[in-house]
């Protein structure tokens, strides 16, 4: 029983980690942000849902804050095997961080 709900776990997120974000741009994501933001102001007011989302947006930059992403140069490499550690960690980031995905949901636009 514990064997199918790891595995039921497991599959779930990998859904939710590799096929929703392949399966839907990011503006798609984006519009349902900003149609739910349009019905908590209209439910709750203008103000309160700006304060909803002000606060949301500072979790968002407090949680960024908290796990900064690595730069290429904040440690210096010992030997031959760290420096080739440390650039294929770099290229990873790169690869990682710089994509237009990610872009668009970090800068929100």
């Amino acid at each position: 029983m514990i064997r199918a709900v790891v595995i039921v776990s497991l599959l779930g997120l990998l859904v939710l980690v590799l096929w929703l974000p392949s399966a839907h741009p990011p503006e798609r994501f984006l519009a349902q942000l900003r149609l739910e933001h349009a019905a908590t102001a209209s439910y709750w007011g203008e103000d309160s849902a700006a304060r909803m989302l002000a606060r949301a947006l500072s979790m968002q930059d407090t949680a960024r804050d908290a796990a900064p992403l690595p730069s290429p140069g904040s440690s210096p490499p010992a030997g031959a095997i760290d420096i080739a550690i440390a650039h294929e960690m770099t290229s990873v980031n790169r690869r990682l961080f710089d994509n237009s995905y990610f872009r668009s949901i970090v800068s929100g636009q």
